[in-house]
């Protein structure tokens, strides 16, 4: 999401279940600590940078809706 002035606001990443759980699919175990890995790089990159990350799970895809973003971004 972008301010008035186009800067970066923050951002937003869905993380499916092999975020979460090993699965087939995504690679197994080796997988799972990959994409976990990745996950950890991601937030410190974010936090380094002073960028907001909404990290939104699989379980609430559901819920999902503006406000709800707007809700985890701190607004």
């Amino acid at each position: 999401m972008f301010d008035d002035e186009h800067n970066i606001d923050f951002l937003i990443e869905f993380q499916g279940i092999q975020h979460y759980e090993a699965k087939e699919k995504f690679g197994g175990f080796n997988g799972l600590r990959k994409q976990q890995y990745n996950d950890m790089k991601k937030r410190e990159y974010c936090q380094h940078h002073n960028l907001n990350l909404v990290i939104i799970p699989y379980w609430d895809e559901a819920r999902i809706t503006y406000d709800y973003i707007l809700s985890a971004a701190g607004y």
